[in-house]
């Protein structure tokens, strides 16, 4: 692997001894504001992903595949949205007199079909009664109100899920005690596509029942929901499993100091190599008797707390998923606030915490490949617009986790890596701003590895400095310089330094295959030897006057 980058200078002319000296003497500066990443995120970060409205909130969203592949479903107040891969449509009739809240995709033999569900009783499309859930059927572009069981107008769907206890698939819908009383199965009831039907008399006291999960502790796959009830003036909360006949709590009650009481936000699935265990998050310090702040985990017999995460402050998890970022699965959570171990959004996979920037005001996560290129990301759908720390995406953005191609870029500026020195973010996927471009230089890549015509770019940097090019093969690391964040290895050294005289330069990448890059990289042969086919340099552009530095490239040779 190369690690390439480029370095705008206010030197002039070629590189020199003395110059080449100064530039070893920066690079092996071991204390210049530590960023702490492993190899693994070289490639770690935000995209934007378009969202047409920064109006509204957020609150559901869905990955199902309506007979022409997985699409992404994202809800916005009262509208509901599809990701096409390249721009948000709207669905059609999908325009509701209040708000969706829940989103799940099933089949009931007739086809699949979309669900909404939330606090809305009419189609503002077609003025018919929606009461609280709809569905579309695939081909159909037509909502149809399926007589959701409620007493209350004012109660909402909280959460779907499909699950077969032995009598088929159904579609579990979870919201206030008023809705399943005609099927005396209050907060709880069940979809066999023409009819509803209580699910064992509902969980026995609970004043709501909430999030929904399918997980197998050894003995096969059950129904697990959380439920809250009154205690005082707030609420304790449970976990409760469905054994096809009849509710039972599994392990003790959730509980939080102050007047609010503890709140269970999604369950998830996870597997950090010790077998498979049942994940719960929300607003809680204690999960049983275990000490626990906002996430826990279940292993069919107890539960435990998460390692690494502080007692205190409390944190408030709302939002857990299981996703592959081609590194291997891991669990993902997102924490309002809380202790910074796990505030914004955090990766844990069986062994450490690694955090991954904010996330907005993230309410649900999907793990979904648009297929365009960039592999399986983490898209966050939530009420903020600002992920990363910098970077505006309203509603919608997606979180790429690992390096996955030929040639990936890396090593951000823009906020979404790692914080810029004096808060100079640029644009996305640049490099920190710099006095001429307030979006940072851009490091850039044309061409091919196989056969070798790789030529690399540098823009946006200031005008009349001068350019130096750089590579490493050795394993990032990060540090700032100037006013721009370095992302190459101890082993990192020039391979070509020109003068500014337009706002654009290109230049050759150095292999062993090009003679003209080979003939300006002196000290790249003398330190680094010939590049070979499964290294992976890394490279990034540096200029001075003032210092700064581009993004980063990976390229796999």
């Amino acid at each position: 692997m190369t690690y390439l980058s480029t370095f705008s200078s206010g030197m002039t002319g070629t590189i020199t001894r003395r110059s080449a000296a100064w530039l070893r003497g920066v690079l092996g500066l071991a204390a210049v504001a530590l960023i702490t990443h492993t190899a693994r995120a070289q490639c770690m970060h935000w995209e934007a992903a378009g969202f047409p409205t920064s109006a509204g909130d957020s609150n559901a969203s869905s990955v199902y595949d309506m007979g022409t592949g997985p699409q992404l479903f994202v809800t916005v107040e009262h509208w509901i949205y599809r990701w096409t891969g390249s721009t948000w449509a709207f669905v059609d009739q999908a325009y509701f007199d209040d708000l969706v809240t829940t989103m799940c995709g099933y089949d009931d033999g007739q086809g699949p079909a979309l669900y909404a569900g939330g606090y809305f009783t009419h189609s503002l499309w077609t003025g018919g009664a929606m009461s609280h859930l709809a569905m579309m059927r695939a081909g159909t572009n037509t909502w149809v109100n399926i007589g959701f069981p409620s007493s209350n107008q004012n109660e909402h769907a909280v959460d779907m899920k499909v699950f077969d206890d032995g009598s088929g698939p159904q579609l579990y819908v979870t919201g206030d005690p008023t809705m399943g009383v005609f099927q005396n199965s209050p907060g709880i009831v069940r979809w066999n596509g023409s009819v509803w039907s209580g699910v064992g008399g509902g969980i026995p006291g609970a004043a709501r029942v909430g999030f929904l999960q399918v997980f197998d502790d050894g003995s096969g796959a059950k129904l697990y929901a959380t439920a809250a009830f009154p205690f005082g003036a707030g609420f304790i909360s449970s976990v409760w499993r469905w054994n096809v006949n009849s509710w039972s709590q599994v392990g003790g009650d959730f509980t939080v100091s102050g007047p609010a009481g503890a709140v269970l936000g999604q369950m998830e699935v996870f597997d950090s190599g010790n077998g498979p265990r049942l994940y719960v998050c929300g607003i809680f310090s204690l999960a049983g008797s275990v000490s626990a702040n906002g996430i826990a985990s279940w292993d069919g017999t107890l539960w435990e707390a998460l390692p690494g995460v502080p007692s205190a402050p409390q944190a408030i998890i709302g939002a857990l998923l299981t996703h592959d970022d081609g590194t291997g699965p891991a669990l993902y959570s997102y924490c309002l606030g809380g202790p910074p171990a796990v505030s914004g959004l955090t990766r844990w996979d069986g062994h450490q915490r690694t955090p991954c920037g904010s996330a907005g005001a993230a309410s649900s996560f999907e793990s979904f490949d648009d297929g365009q290129g960039g592999g399986p990301a983490l898209w966050a759908v939530g009420s903020g617009s600002l992920v990363g720390g910098n970077l505006y995406s309203p509603h919608v953005a997606r979180w790429y986790g690992a390096c996955q191609h030929t040639i990936d870029p890396m090593c951000f500026g823009d906020g979404t890596f790692a914080f810029c020195p004096c808060s100079n973010f640029g644009s996305s996927l640049h490099g920190c701003g710099n006095s001429a471009a307030p979006a940072g230089a851009l490091l850039s890549a044309s061409g091919t590895t196989v056969p070798d015509t790789l030529v690399l770019s540098s823009s946006s940097e200031p005008f009349g400095a001068t350019t130096i090019f750089l590579q490493s093969s050795e394993i990032p690391y990060p540090r700032w310089l100037g006013g721009g964040i370095l992302c190459l290895g101890a082993d990192a050294a020039h391979t070509s330094a020109q003068p500014s005289s337009a706002p654009r330069k290109r230049h050759e990448s150095a292999t062993s295959r090009s003679h003209s890059a080979r003939r300006n990289s002196a000290i790249r042969s003398s330190r680094l030897g010939a590049l070979l086919p499964g290294l992976v340099p890394r490279s990034q552009q540096l200029h001075r006057g003032p210092d700064n530095v581009s993004n980063g490239l990976r390229v796999v040779w």
